[in-house]
């Protein structure tokens, strides 16, 4: 579990715009502790490992998202245009420093967007209650009206309002109410339950993303 561990955490600093994240922060999605002092910065990082990205972020691949629609939902024309407007809106990578976007701008808010899939994609089990997300406001420049953002992008995430708080799912992740890719953490729970004979309790279970 150590690499996929580190390659999460250094992500997670990459994202950030002075490549530093509150330990406390770190905790919200770390399935373990780490044990350093109040901050984790990338110069802990060894210069090799720093290297998985370009200088600017950049990478190979479509600028699309992967949207997931409910079965009955029917867009009108309007929608479609737009939608399609901003599936070919120049993808800009979630590890470009946010200061280099205008807040009001479309790339500002298709980043904080890419950055919130990211966030979501390097958590075990793709998903974060709200709070958890706004959580990371300062450090990853996210939308102040951050569920507002979250619902207007509805092909790509799932809310749901269940228990006391909201939790939002990547619903790439997902088929139906199934985790498509376990990771190893996660695969050994479920075989160790399976083992025991007990039910495997899973959130997820109620949720059809």
């Amino acid at each position: 579990m150590e690499p996929i561990l580190v390659r999460n955490l250094r992500k997670l600093l990459m994202m950030s715009m002075d490549c530093r994240i509150p330990l406390e922060k770190i905790e919200l999605i770390a399935p373990d502790n780490h044990h350093r002092e109040e901050k984790l910065d990338l110069e802990t990082i060894p210069v090799d490992a720093k290297k998985i990205f370009s200088k600017d972020g950049n990478f190979l691949g479509p600028f699309a998202f992967k949207l997931k629609f409910p079965a009955g939902f029917r867009p009108n024309k309007k929608y479609i245009e737009e939608v399609l407007k901003w599936q070919k809106m120049a993808f800009p990578s979630p590890y470009l420093n946010a200061r280099q976007f205008e807040p009001a701008t479309p790339q500002a808010r298709k980043r904080a967007v890419a950055v919130l899939h990211e966030l979501l994609s390097l958590t075990m089990e793709k998903r974060l209650t709200s709070d958890k997300l706004d959580a990371f406001h300062n450090e990853y420049k996210l939308p102040c009206k951050l569920l507002l953002c979250l619902v207007k992008n509805h092909g790509i995430f799932y809310i749901t309002n269940k228990g006391a708080r909201s939790t939002v799912f990547l619903k790439e992740a997902y088929d139906g109410h199934n985790l498509l890719d376990k990771c190893p953490l996660l695969k050994f729970y479920d075989r160790f339950v399976s083992l025991i004979g007990r039910p495997c309790f899973d959130a997820s279970n109620s949720v059809q993303v």
